[in-house]
């Protein structure tokens, strides 16, 4: 919409006499406190206005290791994975939104200072400008104490909550060029510790990774030229188009990588208003739009382009032909010339066409009433047209402005800019709400993906209300408190929520970005598919991915933000330091103290396993993987008198939604219940359906899930939440980080102990921050299993339980010597009794028992766990019998003939599932079984088939050369297929692996066969048969006892490093493998 405050650009003339005065209309931007005042500030944007084991072996010490303890002094790793949150930033950033469709938030014009210099910052369901025009070059108020202001978590939840997915952010492209640090005294430090305020592209970027942390993308807008020039063209007296290309190259540079994904692309200039169309004149829009788009996809040809129109004057003759309009184009909406002298990009289908139209309180427009008459700016003696006349003058000016551009589809089109006032109109008719509403409708019309509202802030300004009454009105998507939602706006925007939504969290590959199609997710572009699940649906070649929805942030903006910060960010500070959304300066109340005390005597010390071989082939140990940690420190205690006050409340933008996104806090002390129904899982056709208990339709989902332990363990609790000022995390960022934003994990797989499980006390409250997770029920064991599961619920991610041990010493089979048969019976009455019900709809099932040590199969011997399996799987299904029964097998020898040679080898612990296709498990329910074996690389256990010509030497292998890629890619086929693979040709159940891994980044094979094997495994499970798998594991603890295979010892590795908030980047874009099997998604909530 309107340029920022402190740039004043020519306006374009009136639309019916050009004698009237050009009289640029002023936007006051003032931050909620009142500081940092300009009412001198020009804005003519708003004039368009005319003017405006596990191995074979049991040495997969999966679970080994150090344990929080031990890393509470321990330094945070660099290139950490950071939790960090801006709480607010006032003042002066524009961005908008867009939606997937996207559905977009502007935010007008605000104060000073910003990335445009306006005072907007991006939000997902805002434009903001604030870092494009002003010297400051950050939004201004952020130091700004009032309790009345939201915290910036609880501001990007209300966007969340109300289904905006993107930002357009506004920038300046001297402000880019010069990269100076932004004005420090702007920011409270203390309250937006993950604002990188070291220079202004630092200050971008931390910004663009805190919005993916919501999975919302990123518009960049090239909005102003300096922070006193808005720019009508690409270039001026103060600015060359040598260094306008030069901002572009730095953007491209700096952000087209991994890092931040969610960048869409640039809007190449904002209302280039003084730019002419195919003349050839030096600003000529039809070359200076193309010049800076391709040198846009010279850096990055991953990105889109948005091309904004140029200003002119018009005719159009109204549908009946009775009256002929004289108009002025909205700024930056004629495309009329587009048709003549189209844009030529260097690659194709990269073009969005991104024009603005607004309502008669942005300009009094001559078509939106009837027999008006022009008084300066104004329009008197006029009448409001009806509902129908009215939508024939928005849709027959849209179209002839820009919306004919459908018909040649060379891109999409997604409004940049729309907006007016909505609640204040005084129209008697209520013209100008009724013109928002309408051009929503020409947003949802085929050819066109959506557009950003202007906006969020309460601050944003408009000049006429109704069409004879010039003044200044304020009003956004929030009210003057910043606490209380717009209840009418903001309904009214729910009218693009009926536009098909690609939702960002779909496993879609994000660098395959083009304008006609937007995500493509299929090798054939031109593949339909109409199936709406899960609530999304689909979208066609036709149609752009995104459709976008604007909505402005004047001056306040907030952003809920994980960065994925490097250690010489001035921003990086992980969750682990317990960085909290509090506004005041002092920091001493935000982090939770901890205390270290002495080593905890239930936390047994663990030794290395040993192993003994037999004299022929090598077996598994008699000893299990451990999973109990190590014992070296002690667990981080908390000290209840040093944890800081909980706030769950304060902030919480009243939207009038009854429930509340899990991380619309930080630390909320419960997930809202999103009213899910318990589905039927049903496994047949080789794969996972959930059926609508209601309607008995059947969705297939494949499963990309992660091991998470700890329950399995004498703490009787997952590791990992004990968030202090060193390491840990939180339950929040644990699932919104890496379960649901950019690692598509749909299901997470829970080790448990039966004794735990009937015992039933509580848990180490030592091992969990009960501050920073309040939700986790420590009371008692299936109180905490309970409540995670819960959590991840309203999500959409699925728990596979599991029966993993006896007790924390006991690892036998599904009874031992000490642990009768019936403790595991009872055991599973106790979790079906607790959680096969609505509330924790999302339990998929239970894994009968874990790597079942040294039982047979069909023999119908005391240890045969064919009747073993029978019977605990039917126990369950008596008193569940919605869920799945998920059945490994054993560990044997055997012999198989690879490319002409024999190789003896013992199955994974979890994995020998030869004889279950001649002996056949049975179920009373049909469609209930889920075959999951386990397989592992040799950092588990040196198999001699993994390596070339070894030589057994114990437990380690001698001589050996490696594998080609080939050669070892048919070898894990191979051997899979002969433990498990062959019972997708004899049986109707899905094959899930249980459990994989093994050493990935720390592989010392030189040919990496680790983390080669791992890979195989991968690709494997995306087999017609199989339905993924869960990796072993999230936890850094994961123990490994072999690297390479002729060298014994002891390594750690998970999908976390040790500090419990850096990713393994290395195995999390190996796991990438899986994210193009069919069915991979969230699993679906029936209500």
């Amino acid at each position: 919409m309107a340029t920022s405050p402190r740039v004043t650009s020519p306006r374009a003339e009136p639309d019916e006499d050009e004698n009237q005065p050009r009289s640029p209309s002023e936007y006051k931007r003032y931050s909620s406190s009142s500081i940092l005042t300009d009412s001198s500030q020009e804005d003519s944007s708003s004039d368009v206005q005319m003017p405006a084991s596990t191995g074979a072996k049991g040495t997969k010490q999966h679970k080994g290791g150090k344990t929080a303890q031990e890393r509470k002094n321990q330094p945070t790793a660099g290139k950490c994975f950071k939790v960090l949150f801006i709480v607010v930033v006032v003042g002066s950033v524009v961005a908008g939104t867009v939606i997937v469709i996207l559905k977009l938030v502007q935010q007008k014009d605000s104060a000073n200072s910003g990335f445009n210099g306006n005072g907007y910052f991006p939000i997902p369901t805002a434009e903001v400008d604030s870092l494009a025009q002003t010297a400051g070059r950050i939004a201004d108020g952020t130091s700004v104490t009032s309790e009345s202001l939201p915290l910036g978590f609880q501001l990007a939840a209300f966007l969340a909550r109300n289904n905006f997915n993107s930002v357009r952010l506004p920038l300046c492209i001297e402000n880019i060029l010069n990269d100076r640090r932004p004005n420090p005294d702007l920011i409270n430090t203390a309250a937006n510790r993950a604002i990188n305020v070291q220079s202004y592209t630092g200050l971008l970027s931390s910004i663009i990774r805190a919005l993916a942390f919501r999975k919302i993308s990123v518009l960049l807008d090239l909005h102003t030229l300096t922070p006193t020039d808005a720019g009508g063209s690409w270039t001026s007296d103060n600015l060359s188009e040598i260094s306008y290309l030069a901002a572009v190259d730095v953007l491209a540079t700096k952000l087209c990588n991994d890092q931040h994904w969610n960048v869409i692309g640039i809007d190449l200039k904002n209302k280039p208003y003084a730019a002419t169309w195919g003349d050839n004149g030096p600003n000529d829009w039809a070359v200076g739009a193309p010049k800076i788009a391709n040198r846009m996809l010279k850096g990055c040809p991953n990105w889109l382009a948005f091309a904004q129109g140029t200003v002119s004057k018009h005719t159009l003759r109204s549908d009946d032909n009775t009256q002929v309009f004289s108009y002025t184009d909205w700024w930056g909406g004629g495309l009329q010339n587009e048709a003549t002298a189209p844009l030529k990009l260097s690659i194709p289908n990269k073009l969005v066409y991104a024009p603005h139209y607004y309502s008669p309180s942005e300009y009094p427009q001559s078509y939106f009433v009837l027999n008006g008459i022009r008084d300066h700016d104004l329009m008197v003696g006029y009448t409001e047209y009806t509902n129908e006349t009215l939508k024939r003058r928005v849709t027959a000016t849209a179209a002839d402005m820009f919306g004919f551009l459908t018909q040649y589809q060379q891109g999409a089109i997604v409004l940049g800019e729309f907006g007016g006032l909505y609640t204040k109109d005084v129209f008697a008719n209520l013209t100008n709400r009724r013109v928002i509403e309408l051009t929503m409708d020409v947003a949802s019309q085929p050819g066109y993906a959506g557009g950003y509202v202007w906006g969020l802030n309460p601050e944003t300004t408009y000049e006429y209300n109704p069409s004879d009454t010039k003044g200044s009105w304020s009003e956004g998507l929030v009210d003057e408190t910043w606490a209380t939602a717009n209840e009418p706006f903001l309904t009214a925007l729910k009218k693009l929520d009926a536009l098909p939504i690609e939702s960002l969290e779909a496993p879609v590959d994000y660098s395959r970005l083009d304008s006609s199609s937007a995500l493509v997710q299929d090798e054939d572009e031109s593949k339909e598919d109409d199936n709406n699940e899960g609530g999304q649906s689909r979208r066609t070649k036709a149609i752009l991915l995104f459709a976008l929805t604007v909505l402005s942030i004047g001056g306040v903006v907030a952003v809920v933000l994980v960065l994925f910060g490097t250690k010489g960010d001035a921003a990086s500070h992980s969750l682990a330091n317990g960085s909290q959304t509090s506004l005041t300066t002092d920091t001493s109340t935000n982090v939770p103290s901890v205390t270290p005390f002495a080593t905890s005597s239930s936390i047994p010390s663990i030794a290395i396993p040993t192993t003994t071989t037999p004299s022929t082939i090598v077996a598994p140990s008699a000893t299990p993987p451990v999973t109990e940690p190590m014992t070296s420190t002690s667990a981080p205690s908390m000290t209840p008198s040093m944890s800081p006050p909980l706030t769950p409340n304060i902030g919480r933008i009243l939207d009038g939604t009854s429930g509340t996104l899990a991380t619309e806090e930080t630390n909320p002390t419960s997930f809202p219940d999103r009213g899910c129904k318990l589905p039927n899982y049903r496994s047949h056709d080789g794969q996972v359906f959930i059926q609508n208990s209601a309607s008995g339709v059947e969705t297939p989902v494949a499963i990309k899930g992660i091991n998470w332990f700890g329950l399995d363990t004498a703490e009787n609790v997952p590791f990992g939440l004990w968030a202090n000022d060193q390491n840990g995390t939180t339950i929040v960022r644990l699932f919104s980080v890496f379960f649901i934003l950019t690692m598509f994990f749909n299901s997470i797989r829970l080790p448990l102990n039966v004794r735990g499980i009937l015992a039933n006390g509580p848990t180490n409250e030592n091992l969990v921050n009960t501050y920073w997770s309040p939700s986790v029920n420590l009371t008692t064991y299936l109180g905490t299993v309970s409540s995670i599961v819960h959590a991840f619920g309203s999500r959409g991610i699925s728990i596979l339980l599991d029966l993993h041990y006896l007790s924390p010493t006991d690892k036998d089979a599904w009874f031992s010597a000490i642990t009768p048969e019936s403790n595991s019976l009872a055991a599973i009455d106790a979790l079906a009794t607790t959680l096969c019900n609505d509330r924790h709809w999302n339990v998929l099932g239970l894994d009968l028992k874990n790597e079942p040590w040294d039982t047979t199969w069909g023999d119908n011997g005391p240890r045969d766990f064919k009747v073993g399996a029978a019977t605990l799987g039917n126990r369950m299904l008596k008193r569940c019998p919605q869920w799945l029964a998920f059945v490994e097998g054993n560990a044997k020898p055997h012999t198989i003939d690879i490319k002409g040679q024999r190789f003896e080898y013992y199955d994974w612990w979890g994995g020998g599932l030869q004889k279950a296709g001649d002996f056949r498990l049975a179920l009373d329910v049909p469609a209930k079984i889920v075959w999951a074996p386990h397989y592992y690389s040799p950092s588990v256990y040196p198999q001699t088939y993994l390596v070339k010509d070894a030589t057994r030497g114990k437990d380690v292998l001698y001589g050996y050369s490696e594998w080609t890629d080939n050669e070892l890619s048919d070898i894990v086929r191979a051997t899979s297929e002969d433990m498990f693979g062959y019972l997708r040709h004899v049986q109707d159940g899905a094959i899930v692996f249980g459990e994989f891994g093994g050493l990935y980044a720390l592989d010392a094979h030189p040919l990496k066969t680790s983390r080669r094997v791992i890979q195989d495994c991968m690709k494997v499970m995306k087999e017609p048969g199989y339905a993924g798998g869960y990796m072993w594991s999230l936890n850094p603890e994961s123990g490994y006892a072999f690297n390479p295979s002729d060298t014994a010892g002891y390594w750690e590795e998970g999908l976390l490093k040790n500090d419990w908030v850096t990713v393994n980047m290395e195995y999390l874009h190996a796991l990438e493998i899986l994210d193009d099997m069919p069915n991979l998604r969230s699993f679906p909530c029936f209500t």
